[in-house]
């Protein structure tokens, strides 16, 4: 779900959609054994939660993204925030099935000309497809003058990427990382799954103790800063150059940050995954953009702030529910 400009994208998008580990990495230098710890703890749970045969999922994310281009003494400055609130449920199996209520919303800042749209609807997934049903929620789209036209009524998607890349107002809705809940993604390996394997790479690891809905629960956080990004990138990315002017530019900025990347998961008193949570921040400042292309005339800066949390609330573990509906699609 991370739908990202320029400086960021070969980061944190490689990092939550698509890294397998041929063979696990060498660990980072620097965490203690009880550290260590908490990282078996994490990967035992990994492997429980792959093999649960249904669950309830309450999510939100909050993505925001702020850039600001200074040529000579003109700012160009813009803002987007996309938000995505679904519940959903799951039952896997040899004939997966579930269904997602959502409420997507986007706003956008042009030099402080404001536009914006919210999309309400329902997603299913059965019989190893995907269906969806959408509409703006009519208190927004009077916000904005000319929005894209959204399919009428139920419609089967083949192919997901293929159907982004045709309607991009639709990344907010997350379809990928609604279906990976059914079917393992091409790499075969959830997005917990790989958080577990990458964490070795981490610059810390913690435990503490919370409530859930009044149920204690450990949770367990992996931090991650600009150099175990790097390592990982350097290990599993044949395109990535540590030593490229982008690369370089990152370094300089972030190689101090320790907590450049955040994953929290957090466990029931039995060791199940009942929440999980990821966030990160970046900030750029006065990026010379000449550096990084020399076409761009010298002085021209370039400012990037990224902000993105993720909250999973897991539940209903192991309940039996209803079967899903194939809809009478459109068309």
């Amino acid at each position: 779900m991370l739908k990202r400009c320029l400086l960021i994208a070969f980061i944190l998008l490689t990092l939550m959609s698509g890294i397998t580990l041929a063979q696990e990495g060498e660990p980072s230098d620097g965490l203690s054994a009880e550290e260590r710890g908490y990282l078996n703890r994490l990967a035992q749970a990994a492997d429980r939660f792959e093999n649960y045969t249904s669950y309830s999922n309450e999510s939100q994310v909050i993505d925001n993204e702020l850039t600001q281009l200074i040529i000579a003494d003109q700012t160009v400055e813009t803002q987007e925030t996309r938000s995505l609130e679904a519940i959903s449920t799951v039952t896997r199996g040899e004939n997966p099935y579930g269904n997602a209520l959502v409420n997507a919303y986007i706003d956008q800042y042009d030099n402080g000309a404001y536009s914006g749209y919210a999309i309400t609807g329902e997603l299913r997934y059965v019989d190893a497809t995907l269906y969806i049903n959408i509409s703006y929620d009519p208190t927004y789209a009077e916000l904005s003058a000319e929005l894209p036209v959204l399919p009428q009524g139920w419609i089967a998607i083949a192919d997901v990427d293929t159907f982004i890349a045709e309607n991009p107002h639709l990344a907010v809705l997350d379809l990928d990382g609604f279906v990976e809940q059914f079917v393992p993604s091409d790499e075969g390996v959830s997005r917990l799954h790989l958080a577990s394997d990458l964490s070795g790479f981490a610059s810390a690891v913690t435990l503490e103790q919370s409530e859930i809905d009044g149920t204690p629960v450990d949770v367990i956080t992996m931090f991650f800063g600009w150099s175990g990004l790097s390592e990982i990138l350097e290990m599993e990315d044949p395109d990535f150059d540590i030593e490229s002017n982008i690369a370089q530019l990152f370094a300089a900025q972030l190689e101090e940050s320790e907590d450049l990347f955040s994953l929290l998961v957090a466990l029931s008193p039995e060791d199940d995954v009942v929440g999980i949570a990821t966030g990160y921040r970046v900030d750029l400042v006065d990026v010379e953009m000449n550096t990084i292309s020399p076409d761009v005339a010298p002085g021209t800066l370039f400012n990037l702030v990224l902000d993105n949390f993720e909250v999973n609330n897991i539940s209903a573990i192991g309940e039996i529910f209803p079967a899903v509906e194939i809809p009478q699609t459109s068309g």
